[in-house]
């Protein structure tokens, strides 16, 4: 698995990238060749250290370890990530030491999958 900006995706799929602010921050997780899922780190401190292309499974199994919350977002199938994120920017004001990871089911807004697979 690897993960490229949803620029470089959109590029790549002939597609054009959503009218979003926001958008230039978002990566696209390649799982392979028919299978991809835009998704996004949110983080509540100045430190963006932990952002998309930099986001580990490891990092997130043990992040009562290092002091961080973490909530992954799961959003219907008929939503997307792309039209909440202020919402969640206004939650992490609140809070420190949060990171909020927001992803879009593959079949949803910039996400595809293999059909046969499923």
């Amino acid at each position: 698995m690897k993960s490229v900006k949803l620029s470089k995706f959109c590029e790549a799929k002939s597609i054009e990238m959503p009218p979003l602010e926001i958008a230039s921050k978002v990566d696209v997780l390649i799982l392979n060749s028919k299978t991809a899922m835009p998704f996004l780190v949110l983080s509540s401190d100045e430190d963006q250290s932990l952002s998309q292309s930099k986001i580990s499974l490891h990092f997130l199994f043990n992040i009562s370890q290092a002091g961080w919350s973490v909530l992954v977002i799961v959003h219907d199938i008929f939503h997307s990530f792309f039209e909440s994120v202020e919402f969640y920017e206004k939650i992490l004001s609140v809070f420190s030491n949060t990171k909020i990871v927001l992803f879009n089911y593959p079949g949803n807004f910039y996400a595809f999958y293999a059909f046969k697979a499923v």
